[in-house]
């Protein structure tokens, strides 16, 4: 399940409920307009942790290679809780192929970790 972070106070019985039920709750983060300051995006992360969800999303619009650079540092440094940082915008594209590559990490082992095994697959 995802919940936007803005609205978990507001969702906190069905967070609650799905979680005591083995769902995996994902907080996010969406900034269209631009990308906050370390403060802001380390800000998400302890909101996250304070719901006690299982990962968080960070998604932001990269206006310059400050923003993907504020956004390469989080995914390398933000060891507390599995976190999936997006950027959009027009330093998003090949630009942000390093950031995207350790979302496609980050993705990976947060649904391998809860989704069961898939028989019947190619190569099986």
């Amino acid at each position: 399940m995802d919940v936007e972070l803005r609205s978990a106070m507001d969702f906190q019985p069905l967070i609650r409920k799905a979680q005591s039920k083995g769902v995996g709750v994902i907080g996010s983060f969406h900034d269209f307009q631009s990308t906050p300051m370390d403060e802001v995006l380390r800000g998400a992360v302890d909101v996250a942790l304070q719901f006690r969800f299982d990962a968080v999303k960070i998604a932001t619009m990269l206006q310059s290679p400050a923003d993907l650079g504020r956004l390469v540092t989080l995914a390398a440094t933000e060891k507390r809780l599995p976190i999936s940082i997006m950027g959009m915008g027009p330093w998003g594209g090949h630009r942000g192929l390093c950031l995207r590559n350790v979302v496609a990490c980050s993705i990976t082992v947060i649904w391998a970790v809860r989704m069961p095994p898939v028989s019947g697959l190619p190569g099986d």
